[in-house]
């Protein structure tokens, strides 16, 4: 009880601390949790805010062709990549990154060998061309990963989130999202960007060498979504 509210009085001084919330949520609903998940249920405290908006890279296995221009050329291709950034008022955000590879050469087992997380993992594992799940080995850094099982037809799958403070009356300056390799070495399949902001904001989004045709063709990207919450 004493630690549970001096975590409340350090969430009143500076609610920007994101990850401070998150924990104090967690303590708080700890025995809701419990009790849900013995039932099934869904998480209670689990702040999961990218979920509406992800995909699961099973869904996608069948997806990834075997063959055509996306993956005659290509040394692997992105099954899945995608971002979702929620942004709070007092300007903390968080990020969360999910990106799935499938290895279509012998070229691609070097470049998918390591990953890195830039934050909290979600979800890191090998899928084997024979669906086994293999998990890595924790390399050098703490943020970095040495994947194993790695093969052509094998899929490297990661997801992270990263929490970022309160800007202090300083100003926002969200990370870049590419919709495609700019060494043109990897085709992708789903490219998602989801901004989720609170009402009233207003963002400034800059396109850059974008086809004045993609955006709402089918089959194309949904260009700058923002939603608001």
């Amino acid at each position: 009880d004493l630690a549970l509210e001096a975590l409340r009085k350090a969430r009143a001084l500076d609610p920007g601390r994101l990850k401070l919330r998150r924990t104090l949520a967690l303590l708080e609903t700890a025995p809701a949790r419990a009790a849900e998940s013995s039932a099934g249920g869904k998480r209670a405290g689990v702040d999961e805010f990218w979920a509406p908006y992800d995909e699961k890279l099973e869904d996608w296995f069948l997806q990834v062709p075997q063959e055509g221009p996306l993956v005659d050329k290509a040394a692997s291709i992105i099954a899945l990549d995608i971002t979702v950034t929620r942004v709070e008022k007092d300007g903390s955000h968080s990020e969360y990154v999910h990106q799935a590879t499938k290895l279509l050469s012998e070229e691609s087992k070097d470049d998918q060998a390591n990953v890195r997380t830039a934050g909290e993992v979600v979800l890191l594992r090998t899928v084997t061309p024979s669906g086994e799940s293999l998990e890595p080995v924790a390399a050098e850094g703490g943020h970095s990963w040495v994947m194993p099982g790695l093969e052509k037809g094998a899929f490297v799958e990661h997801a992270y989130r990263a929490d970022s403070p309160e800007r202090h009356g300083g100003e926002l300056r969200l990370s870049s999202f590419y919709f495609q390799d700019m060494r043109f070495k990897e085709s992708f399949l789903v490219s998602r960007y989801v901004l989720l902001l609170p009402e009233g904001v207003e963002p400034g989004i800059l396109e850059s060498n974008v086809r004045a045709d993609a955006r709402g063709r089918p089959g194309k990207v949904d260009l700058a979504r923002v939603e608001k919450t």
